[in-house]
């Protein structure tokens, strides 16, 4: 076939192979260029992504010791499980002593025996001092007696300033010898 061509057809064809071998070389070139940038640019996205991870590891792990430790160190569990307790104002300060001295839950302090016995004391006391302030009748004065005045002069030494309350202590200790 060679011999067929003309010479111009057969340079015209010598060139279009230079300029295909050309292409080729070139076309190799690019992609070994694009190959390495390629790998750097993934290099790089995988150094940002490694710090990117570890800045939001820190994040949530901060934003998680913040959720925890909220309202004087309660999480918000231990709020809720607080206010919905039938615990009174004043026993609260003991369960959370008891729930931070243990280094226990809220919720495991009120249902522990000590906090139990503690609440349930304190309870009593309030209803005993409630039952016993509930009386409105005005009280008169009462009057010291003779007994009373002996018994404070034995244990405190102190002696009565008035004749009157004299008397009553001298009449009170009559009656002791008798």
């Amino acid at each position: 076939m060679e011999d067929e061509l003309n010479p111009d057809e057969q340079e015209v064809l010598e060139t279009l192979a230079e300029e295909d071998t050309t292409n080729e070389e070139d076309t190799t070139n690019e992609g070994e260029k694009e190959e390495d940038t390629t790998n750097e640019e993934v290099d790089k996205l995988k150094k940002e992504n490694e710090e990117l991870a570890k800045k939001n590891k820190q994040l949530f792990e901060r934003a998680k010791k913040t959720e925890q430790k909220t309202n004087d160190g309660m999480s918000n569990r231990d709020v809720l499980v607080l206010a919905k307790s039938d615990i009174h104002q004043d026993d609260i300060d003991d369960v959370l002593e008891y729930a931070k001295f243990k280094n226990i839950s809220v919720a495991e302090a009120i249902k522990s025996p000590v906090v139990k016995s503690i609440i349930n004391e304190h309870q009593s006391e309030r209803e005993t001092l409630q039952a016993t302030h509930t009386r409105k009748s005005a009280r008169g004065s009462s009057q010291v007696t003779g007994e009373d005045i002996l018994i404070k002069a034995e244990t405190t030494g102190e002696v009565p300033d008035s004749e009157e309350d004299l008397q009553r202590m001298f009449m009170a200790r009559q009656k002791r010898k008798k």
